[in-house]
């Protein structure tokens, strides 16, 4: 059912990402989940974002009240430049803490 939605979606444990749809991948101009697996969330957002990021997922994991929409820009490998606005939240999965957004 995830694959098959044309959002964007991606799930984060601590900040790694542990998951992202075919949607995700396109959005950030990658062709496999191998480029973004077990790689820090922040990897793409540009640097002026990267500490905010983090920040919030963190304070999730803690129940800490953070906003549910957020806005960013992220660089793709092709060097191109896009805003991306997500709705985030937190699930428990597996005994684990995990954001995810979308």
């Amino acid at each position: 059912m995830v694959e098959s939605v044309a959002d964007g979606i991606a799930i984060t444990v601590g900040t790694t990402r542990s998951f992202v749809d075919k949607a995700f991948l396109n959005i950030h101009g990658l062709k496999d989940g191998s480029e973004v697996i077990g790689l820090p969330v922040d990897q793409f957002i540009l640097p002026e974002y990267r500490k905010l990021a983090r920040s919030r997922i963190l304070a999730r994991e803690h129940s800490d009240p953070v906003k549910t929409i957020v806005e960013y820009e992220i660089k793709r490998p092709d060097g191109e430049i896009r805003s991306i606005q997500a709705s985030v939240g937190t699930i428990r999965f597996q005994g684990e803490w995990q954001c995810f957004g979308i």
